[in-house]
């Protein structure tokens, strides 16, 4: 599986703690799930930025040079072990629409035979902006547009986290519906990070997902951040800490600096979460054919 990162918080936080010098950095992790590589942020005017490659993050000069270099208050990241979708910049995460940012961790159960129906829900304006193959950039353009359907603004900087928690249950459910109308024996598996760079919104339905409140901890980069309300969130810990604490299972959640609060709930109400086994082997299988490039941080110059 993929592995996700992020955080949002009062306090900008530097990337090179989480993504590079962290017991469990995401650059480590990077040697099992080296088809790609992404960072969204808000840049020091609020804008939304993304820098992606399809190579190992590990073997990446640019990688490396951008952690070193970038603070924020909202980050989201995303390294790739490809299911569905060959290794390609455009099927790289996170996806990016305006000032929306995406990354999922798992795969929609029989794609190929849902992806009509998937696209036949998406209206052509926003359905133009896929570019690549991945069933990650279909959920992402469907969930866009349930958000419109709802009667939110796109381009609002402002909108209602609980219309986003709504679009979000509503999208879910419904490639988990089509998937199992199509034949699937499982539940797709879909952890999802979302931020429009103020709010942070996800889902935990299927993988392992955590998060840390660690606006009492000292982080040896950024210094103490007893001073602000603060989020990490990680696919696997990052750091030995005992404050990390498990997602439950089937759960939406958002987390916001003002008001400094997360927020989580039941994401699909009466359903089943059984999900298809992934062992080892299954992603050895997956590995076997990728050429290994390096399996440790690029050197700095």
């Amino acid at each position: 599986m993929c592995r996700l990162y992020a955080y949002i918080g009062i306090q900008p936080a530097h990337l090179k703690c989480s993504l590079i010098d962290a017991n469990n950095a995401i650059v480590r992790q990077s040697a099992h799930n080296a088809d790609g590589w992404g960072i969204a942020y808000n840049d020091s005017e609020g804008q939304l930025q993304v820098s992606k490659e399809p190579i190992q993050a590990s073997c990446s000069k640019e990688f490396t040079q951008l952690v070193e270099s970038i603070m924020a208050t909202t980050i989201i990241s995303h390294i790739r072990l490809a299911s569905v979708g060959n290794v390609t910049a455009e099927n790289t995460h996170p996806y990016r629409f305006g000032n929306w940012a995406f990354a999922h961790n798992g795969t929609v159960e029989v794609f190929s035979k849902v992806q009509e129906a998937i696209l036949a829900l998406i209206p052509a304006h926003i359905r133009k902006n896929i570019k690549g193959s991945t069933d990650s950039e279909h959920v992402f353009h469907l969930l866009l547009s349930e958000m419109e359907r709802q009667g939110m603004d796109l381009k609002d900087p402002y909108p209602d986290e609980r219309d986003v928690v709504k679009a979000l249950r509503k999208t879910l459910s419904l490639v988990n519906g089509l998937s199992h109308k199509a034949g699937a024996s499982y539940n797709s598996r879909l952890n999802i990070l979302l931020t429009n760079g103020k709010v942070l919104w996800g889902t935990r339905f299927g993988h392992p997902l955590n998060y840390l409140m660690d606006s009492e901890l000292t982080c040896t980069c950024c210094g103490p951040r007893d001073a602000g309300f603060s989020v990490t969130i990680a696919t696997e810990l990052l750091t030995d800490e005992d404050h990390w604490h498990s997602f439950p299972e089937n759960t939406v959640f958002y987390a916001h600096i003002s008001p400094r609060h997360i927020s989580m709930e039941e994401l699909l109400i009466d359903v089943d979460p059984t999900f298809s086994p992934v062992t080892e082997g299954d992603l050895a299988d997956r590995r076997k054919d990728r050429p290994k490039v390096c399996t440790t941080p690029a050197p700095q110059e």
